[in-house]
């Protein structure tokens, strides 16, 4: 009888026939263990057939895996084939396998790999300014929650926010929450847009936070965002969209304009 967690002693396996009554000793396979309550045995019955097999060999156990610093360890079993999930707290990323695999190791078993690491999310330093500085000058490294804030020079008035910080969106890279402030007057250029023209929010001059909407002249179609807005780098976002002429799909029975 074949089991799963324990194999034929060699003196067995080219034996084909079992008078009844005799017994075929088993040998724990790789990652399993001996029960010693129970005897590692089947027997031949009158039937033919052979009896129950005990579940006398135990799945071994790889113990506690360990949990990195700043994050956590997910358990579900700790015996030989169970997986466990590593994971990291918030502003942290992982660096290493984010699993870990009860597997024979020897005449043992042991978890793959080793323990991974939780590292702080680190930034870029802050950006500098014109006619400004900011509080970051004294600083080493930049990661997730650090701040910094900025100063104007006398005589230029800051625009934005005065405070930002290092955050991520995507749990790997640092990226700073805010562009810095400008120190001077923030003056986009006019938007302008060919065959289209502004809806809204037409002007001589554009300051911080101004923004325009655009519309197309008939028979283009606006690629982009139709809303801008003046940037603290004197520049539109999104970018000013485009008017491209209209398109038609041909078919065998009619022409449908676009």
């Amino acid at each position: 009888m074949r089991l799963s967690f324990a194999e034929l002693r060699n003196e067995y396996k080219n034996q084909n026939y079992f008078p009844v009554w005799n017994i075929a000793k088993y040998t724990c396979r790789p990652g399993y263990g001996r029960d010693p309550q129970l005897q590692p045995t089947i027997t031949c019955l009158e039937n033919g057939r052979w009896s129950e097999a005990l579940e006398f060999c135990k799945k071994k156990s790889c113990g506690h895996p360990g949990e990195p610093e700043n994050g956590r360890v997910i358990i579900t079993d700790v015996l030989f084939g169970s997986t466990v999930n590593f994971t990291c707290e918030e502003g942290h990323r992982l660096i290493g396998q984010p699993y870990g695999r009860c597997e024979i190791s020897g005449l043992r078993v042991a978890w793959s790999g080793e323990v991974p690491i939780c590292e702080r999310i680190p930034c870029l330093p802050p950006p500098d300014i014109p006619n400004g500085r900011h509080t970051g000058v004294i600083m080493d490294d930049f990661s997730y929650g650090s701040s910094v804030t900025y100063k104007c020079d006398s005589g230029f008035p800051p625009t934005g926010e005065a405070s930002i910080h290092c955050t991520t969106k995507d749990g790997l890279n640092g990226e700073w929450s805010a562009r810095p402030p400008r120190c001077g007057e923030v003056r986009c250029p006019a938007p302008q847009i060919q065959n289209g023209r502004r809806v809204s929010g037409d002007r001589h001059v554009y300051w911080y936070k101004d923004s325009v909407t655009f519309e197309c002249d008939p028979g283009y179609t606006m690629k982009g965002h139709s809303l801008s807005q003046c940037q603290i780098d004197d520049t539109w976002d999104p970018p000013l969209p485009v008017c491209e002429p209209g398109k038609c799909q041909n078919s065998d029975l009619f022409e449908l304009c676009i």
